[in-house]
């Protein structure tokens, strides 16, 4: 029996395989077989009134479309649901379970939740579950979301230490689940400004002032991809809430970074990829924060051109693995313990959208 460990909102997604199905007395294509699934959580408590529904491939799961049975089916008081006639036809499925606000129900700002799973049909007891461990690089495999947060800051701005406080709120709440990166800019920016930051804040994020933030790339309200302090958190949420359409894997051998994109799914638009470097603990003024203020996520340096290289040139297709190297030059007065190596899988025309995002230490 195998375990996924996800967090709130969407609580497991694993594939299973079946091997080997029941024949029906009937000629419909309705009742070849049955599964079990149980959901607790990570206390082994079960959960009870979790939605849950099967889906024949990670697209339908992602627009929540098309379930396998047409309906999702709420567990027990056991945590169990038990979905029967599974067309005979459908090799595997993706299994989503939901409910509401974990951490309302739990009173933990993050529980993490298990998903374990059985056949009530004895012929595919033997079925095997391909769980989402993020960057192993296993066939079939999708990782959790990891979300990008752009913040557009600066010294000289009064009220961006509250923004600060807010990255740091939604770090503790989600942890390595989200990629910050700190981008000082504009007018009231110092000594931390660098050009490709200026440009990924004016050119890309369209910002106009500062505390704004962007998650993903995905527009916040209405067109604009940017908005203020207290929309980050839900919209972090809301994006952790997705399955990536790319898994993507970040390594470093010396002063050389390999990005590794598999793709899991069909994609129509060319992706790019950009590769940052950040730096946390830079003592520096701050306006409301005094001249020894501790600045995190810094952007530091941009290792690709500032919307990013080229992943592929046109669409791409499940399966699909790019890979590429980029090298790193560091300025000699940076704290290497400090230094993160950042990378996120993104579009480029018509959309920004950011897919996957991963962070490294240097």
């Amino acid at each position: 029996m195998n375990n996924l460990k996800l967090v709130p909102f969407l609580l497991g997604l694993i594939v299973v395989s079946f091997f080997g199905c029941s024949k029906s007395d009937s000629d419909d294509e309705g009742v070849g077989t049955s599964l079990s699934i149980t959901v607790n959580d990570n206390n082994g408590k079960a959960v009870e009134g979790a939605n849950v529904s099967i889906f024949k491939s990670l697209q339908d799961l992602t627009a929540n479309q098309n379930p396998v049975t047409g309906k999702s089916m709420v567990t027990n008081a056991q945590g169990k649901a038990v979905f029967t006639e599974i067309p005979e036809s459908v090799s595997s499925v993706y299994v989503k379970a939901s409910k509401g606000s974990i951490s309302t129900m739990y009173g933990a700002s993050h529980p993490m939740v298990s998903i374990t799973h059985g056949s009530s049909n004895s012929l595919i007891a033997q079925a095997v579950a391909m769980t989402t461990d993020p960057g192993n690089g296993n066939s079939g495999d999708v990782q959790q979301r990891v979300v990008l947060l752009e913040e557009v800051t600066a010294q000289g701005c009064p009220n961006c230490p509250r923004g600060h406080s807010t990255v740091a709120s939604i770090l503790n709440s989600k942890g390595d689940r989200v990629v910050p990166v700190a981008i000082h800019a504009l007018g009231l920016a110092k000594e931390l400004k660098i050009d490709e930051g200026q440009k990924i804040a004016t050119e890309i994020l369209k910002a106009s002032y500062q505390p704004q933030g962007s998650v993903n790339r995905s527009p916040i309200s209405g067109s604009s991809l940017t908005g203020g302090t207290t929309s980050w958190a839900s919209k972090v949420n809301s994006e952790l809430d997705i399955a990536p359409k790319v898994n993507l894997e970040l390594s470093r051998d010396g002063n050389q970074v390999k990005v590794k994109a598999k793709l899991n799914q069909n994609i129509s638009a060319p992706l790019r990829v950009t590769v940052l470097i950040t730096e946390n603990n830079i003592k520096a003024s701050q306006s409301n924060g005094g001249d020894n203020y501790n600045h995190m996520h810094v952007l530091r340096d941009v290792v690709t051109a500032y919307d990013g290289d080229a992943l592929t040139s046109g669409a791409g297709n499940q399966g699909d693995i790019i890979e590429k190297s980029f090298s790193l030059s560091l300025n000699g007065s940076w704290k290497t313990s400090d230094i993160k190596i950042v990378a996120f899988v993104h579009e480029f025309q018509s959309s920004r959208y950011v897919h996957q995002a991963a962070q490294i230490s240097y």
